[in-house]
């Protein structure tokens, strides 16, 4: 049995992007993370390094992927609501229709962001970010 792992990863990314042709086509660019220089606002696709990241039930599976949504502004002008709106919009796109995982995987259950943690920190000398994270804990299920 395969992981589900790429699948879920390029769904997002496509539903992201609007290749899918179902997603809102976000205005900012998206990328796996780690895997493109970065710009000022970005939606990264993350799949945390915890050994809890993929896990097998009786069912099917339960992976754990996050999207980073980030934002920068010149310090004293950043704007905390823009990288939650950016989160809103990327969220919206998740689950504005099912999320199709080809034809190893179904995506059983897409459950509300957990965790949304906000984080803003120094970039540079005048430059404030902003990231939020969007902690999703998708189950899947393996299709004979």
């Amino acid at each position: 049995m395969s992981l589900p792992l790429r699948p879920l990863t390029t769904a997002i990314y496509e539903r992201l992007t609007g290749e899918d042709g179902a997603g809102l086509e976000l205005p900012v660019d998206v990328f796996y993370a780690g895997s493109k220089e970065a710009t000022t606002e970005y939606v990264a696709i993350q799949i945390p390094t915890s050994s809890r990241r993929v896990t097998k039930t009786t069912d099917g599976r339960t992976s754990i992927i996050a999207l980073r949504c980030h934002t920068e502004a010149p310090d004293g002008n950043a704007e905390p609501l823009t990288a939650f709106d950016l989160a809103e919009s990327a969220h919206e796109s998740l689950e504005s229709q099912e999320l199709s995982l080809g034809l190893d995987h179904a995506l059983l259950y897409f459950p509300e962001p957990q965790d949304v943690r906000p984080n803003g920190y120094d970039m540079d000398g005048g430059t404030r970010a902003m990231d939020v994270i969007l902690r999703y804990d998708l189950h899947t299920q393996h299709t004979p």
